[in-house]
This record gives C-alpha cells, structure tokens and sequence, in this order.
C-alpha cells in the first residue's frame, strides 16, 4: 500500500520495493496452507480435497464479490467510456482467478482497478492444484515427509529457473506475473511447513537464539530491499526473488517459536494482528481505492493524499470483515444456502459487469479524447491562452503530476501523450539486442485530436530521451551521433511539427532534460542514460533544427531548469525529476516557463 502511494517531495515513493510483500506473502501462505493439509493428512491418514476448496471459497469469495460490485459501480458511474472494455475483460479475467496471465500481455497493466488480483489469481492456481498433488505424492510414498520435501524443493528451484529464463530485461511481464515463475515463494513456504512439522517443539537456547538473529537479519535484509529494489531489476529474476523467500521463511520460522524474545512479541503487538485480520481486505480493496481517491478528484497530494487512501481502506475493509467475510466463514449461512446463493450471487455479478461496461462497444478511443479536448477547450478560464504539449511519457507526467490540465499565469494547458512513445519509430537497441517493437503509430492522430479539438496558441513537443539509443529502423541500424541518425530525427521533428501546428499554433521544441539513472537499471539502459555525448547529441540535433526553421520553432532549453551540470537538481531540496519524468514541483517549473512564453511572444530561444 505504501509502495503504491506517491509523494510530493518523492513521487517514486520511499518503498517502491514493496511489491515484494507479494512475495512475503506467498511464502506465508505456502507454509499455512500446507500445514493445514499435513496436519489433516496426519490426523485422519486422507486429504478432504473438495472440503478445502469449499472452505477456501468461503473465505475467498464474498469479498471478491463485493470487489466486483464495487468495480462494476465504478464503470458505470465514474470510468471513460474507452477504458470499459478494459475493466470488463480484467473483471471477468479477476472473476476465474486468470487475471496474472490477462496482465502479461496487456499494454496497460496498472490502468485498470483489477490489475493488482494477478496475485490472487496466482493464490487460487495455488490452492487448486496444491491439495491435490500433496495427496497424490504423500499416498505414493506411504506419508513419509522426506521425498515431500525434496520434491518441494525440486519444484521451488525449478520455479527459479524459469523466472531467470524467462526474464526479458526489456519486458518483465512475463516473468513477474507467470505462475510457473512465482510459485517458488508458495514452494519454499510449502518446504518450511514440512520441516517445521518435522523439527523438534523446544529448540535448545542456543539454537533459539541463531535462528532469532537469523530471522532479524532477514528483517533487516527485507527492508533494504523494499527501500531499494525496482521491480525491473534484474537481480530479482536471477535469484532474487528466490532469496527474498527463504528470508522470508527464515522470517517465520524465528517468529512462530512460542520462546521467540523479539519477532514474535513485535508481531504478537494487537494493531499488527489486528491489521492481519483484516490484511485480505486491505490488499483486496486499496487499489481501486487508490484510482478513485486521485489528486485531481479529490483535490490532495503527498501523505495527505496518502493518509485519506489508507483511512478509506481500512473502513472498507473493516466493513468487508464484519459484515461479509468474517458472518460468512463462520457459518452465518448453511452449506446448504450457499450452495443455492453461490451460483445465484456469482451469476449476478457477471451480469452486473456485463451491464456497467456495454457502453464500450462502439465507442473509439479517439472519439472519447477528442470529447475530453473539446470539453477542455469549452471549459478554458477567461484571458487564458491554451498550450498543448505532446510527446510521450515526459510529457504525461507534466500534466499527471499537477493532477489535470494546468490552469494558472494565464495559460490553459493540458498534454496529448502517448507513453513509451517519442518521436522515433522502429526498434531500440541496447548492448546490441534489438528491443520488441513499440506500436506508436497511433502518436500522430492523438496530436491531432489535441490541435484539432484543443486549439491551442501554443503546441509543444517534449521528449523524455528515448532518441538517444541506436536504433533499427526499416532495416537500417541508425547509431546515436551519427549523421544519418540526425538526419532521420530531423525528418521526425518535421513530421511532428507539422501535426502539431495544424492550425496555425506556435511551435515550441524542447531539449531532452538530464535523464535520472537509477543503478538498479538493466546494465544496457544504465550505459546509455549515463553517456552525456549521446544527450548533448540530441541536444544539438534540436538545436540545428531550430535554428533552421527559425521563423517557426522556438526552442526551449530544459537543462538549467532542471539540471546542475547535466544532473538531476532540486529545488530546496524537493527533487524535480524522477525516472517516470517530472515531480509537482518539476512539472510547476516547465508550465511557469511555458506561461513566460506564451506572455512574451517571442520566437526566439529561450
């Protein structure tokens, strides 16, 4: 929930690592369900497979349902109507637990209030086919806990390397959110239930006393890895995640000890159990929560933002477990009624799903951004010029980072971006892997809509970087810096010109500002951010191109306003650039600059 939050002064927030609470998680979740099943299996020599999904379902679905009602309310009061299809396809994918693999070859993963179920899914899988193969496995070698345990572990590494063969350093997805690659977390938590039913109840002090600063270390490991880890980190798919379980086990296994001086008091402490009470919901809920409760909508940023998500969470939650989950699981509702309800409450939500998004049909993506540019344009401020800014994901985060259109120092002005999407076609390269195509040929009509439907006095194009890197384009490898490369980008920037000041609009270029590295970045993207030549390239290709149009295209130098000597800067000590483009106080500086502009008139550099 923290890691899902952002910041004023740091908008990649301070646990962008924490994803790996996913990974605790299953662990978690590996290591109880399978001492359940164990301890079934021991007691009564048998595994009652269908009473435990039975049992899951209860736990598992009333909120699911709630969550579903809640989305399908969503689309039909409050979503775009071109954002429909997607919340149908992702509920019905969330609604048969397939979500993980329904995000894997979505465009968008994080667009839609459903994309964070892919664990859930994964969860579902688990318990699906777990029970199962633990039954099969422990009747074929007469219960004994040993080959159960190195066939978990088997499996556990096999899941490893699958997640490091799979890893795309260009493309996570695949890796990330496949079953096959995950499930080592909920093997390795399988593997600690074994052992712990096979360990002796009273450790020695001694013994204690390892395992306790084992389980500490771990903490301490954990944490830096939330603090420091990005999701995109290569380290994580070639054995990471891997370490980052059996921390996790290690963390358990100190905890659960009845003598455990320190872990298992501080997580004994009543609002860390009573967070865990209701931790499903939390998970379950804080996402969609989270989009409707945006800074546009409600007006907040920063921890104020992040403390009304969190309050809002945890009512809901609370609420989901008094009144649905915790009467339903405890059987408030015979087997009996909720084997005639459970069809009749699941068919509803389907129906209800349906019914909230029909409007997706028929309706264009670009017809609903040329209605949003118009209702723009009509709702422009009195006295106020209206400036268009285009490109790709540096330019949304102008306009996403002061939460809408900016309106203020007489300017109007709002963005038309495509993310990933700058002004160079065909495939990157990077330590010479030619990258998996971009479809970006729909960039220009979204231009269009904007100077179409917008009207704006002023367009202007900004550019996150992405033309640094060599490149393949229609056959012909382009090398940054070289002739032939600025030649081709000069072709683009006229391309893009051309749309952008179709009705007869001023154009502004501005220059790629210094890009922020982060270490954690694959070595290949690493090497090109960090090789100065390649920016003040570019920075000379913009500039020439100005100068040779220079009736027409006036450049905006974004250095000095957002760099020391071609680094990231801050501004009293509020950073202005993140890795995804420009913080508030960033994206306030380049709109001031802008709103200079447009007052001064002037067409010649700034």
């Amino acid at each position: 929930m923290f890691a899902h939050g952002e910041f004023d002064h740091d908008p990649t927030g301070w646990a962008g690592g924490g994803f790996i609470g996913v990974d605790i998680f299953f662990v978690l979740s590996g290591y109880l369900i399978t001492t359940l099943l164990l301890l079934e299996h021991n007691s009564v020599g048998s595994i009652a497979v269908t009473q435990f999904w039975w049992r899951r379902a209860r736990r598992l679905l009333p909120a699911l349902f709630v969550l579903l009602i809640g989305t399908a309310l969503f689309a039909a009061v409050i979503a775009r109507d071109y954002r429909l299809s997607e919340i149908r396809s992702q509920a019905l994918a969330t609604f048969f637990y397939v979500q993980n693999w329904i995000v894997i070859g979505s465009t968008s993963p994080e667009s839609s209030p459903l994309s964070h179920t892919w664990s859930l899914a994964i969860e579902e899988q688990w318990y699906l086919v777990w029970p199962l193969a633990m039954l099969v496995i422990l009747r074929l070698t007469g219960g004994r806990l040993r080959p159960l345990l190195g066939l978990i572990a088997v499996a556990a590494v096999g899941s490893a390397a699958a997640m490091f063969s799979l890893f795309d350093p260009h493309d996570h997805a695949r890796a990330y959110y496949g079953t096959d690659a995950r499930v080592q977390a909920l093997l390795i938590g399988a593997a600690l239930a074994v052992i712990y039913l096979r360990a002796p109840r009273d450790l020695p002090r001694r013994s204690m006393l390892v395992l306790e600063t084992t389980g500490l270390l771990s903490v301490a490991f954990l944490v830096v890895v939330v603090g420091k880890a990005n999701v995109e980190d290569a380290f994580l798919y070639r054995g990471g995640m891997l370490v980052i379980a059996l921390a996790s086990a290690l963390l358990i296994a100190a905890s659960i000890q009845e003598k455990s001086p320190v872990l298992g008091r501080v997580l004994s402490f009543t609002p860390l159990t009573a967070i865990g009470i209701i931790s499903y919901g939390l998970y379950l809920y804080h996402w969609p929560i989270y989009l409707w409760l945006n800074p546009s909508r409600v007006g907040l940023s920063g921890y104020s933002l992040l403390v009304l998500r969190l309050v809002v969470t945890g009512v809901v939650a609370t609420a989901s477990y008094f009144i649905v989950e915790k009467p339903i699981r405890r059987g408030a509702l015979s087997n009996r009624r909720l084997l005639i309800l459970a069809p009749i409450a699941a068919t509803a939500v389907l129906v209800l799903t349906i019914i909230s998004t029909a409007a997706a049909r028929g309706t264009t993506v670009n017809e609903i951004a040329a209605a949003g540019f118009k209702r723009l344009a009509n709702n422009t401020p009195e006295g106020s010029d209206r400036v268009l800014v285009a490109g790709d994901g540096l330019a949304f985060s102008l306009g996403n980072a002061v939460g809408g259109p900016f309106s203020d120092l007489g300017i109007f002005g709002t963005t038309a971006s495509v993310l990933g999407c700058g002004i160079a076609d065909g495939q990157a390269m990077i330590d010479g892997y030619i990258t998996r195509p971009v479809k970006c040929s729909a960039r220009y009509s979204v231009y269009r809509n904007g100077v179409e439907h917008f009207d704006p006095k002023l367009s202007v194009l900004m550019l996150g970087g992405a033309e640094a890197f060599d490149r393949v384009v229609d056959g012909k490898t382009l090398l940054a810096g070289t002739p032939d490369a600025s030649a081709y980008l000069r072709m683009q920037l006229d391309k893009a010109r051309r749309v952008l000041t179709g009705n007869g609009a001023h154009f502004i270029l501005t220059t790629v500002p210094c890009p922020v590295t982060t270490p954690t970045s694959p070595p290949g993207v690493l090497a090109v951010q960090q090789d100065r030549a390649r920016y003040v390239w570019l920075t000379k290709v913009w500039r020439d191109y100005a100068s040779e149009h220079p009736k027409d295209v006036t450049l905006l130098d974004l250095e000095p306003l957002l760099c020391v000597d071609g680094l990231p800067t801050a501004k009293d000590g509020i950073p202005l650039r993140t890795a995804a483009g420009l913080t508030p106080s960033g994206a306030r500086l380049v709109w001031e600059q802008l709103a200079n502009d447009v007052a001064s008139s002037t067409k010649t550099e700034l």
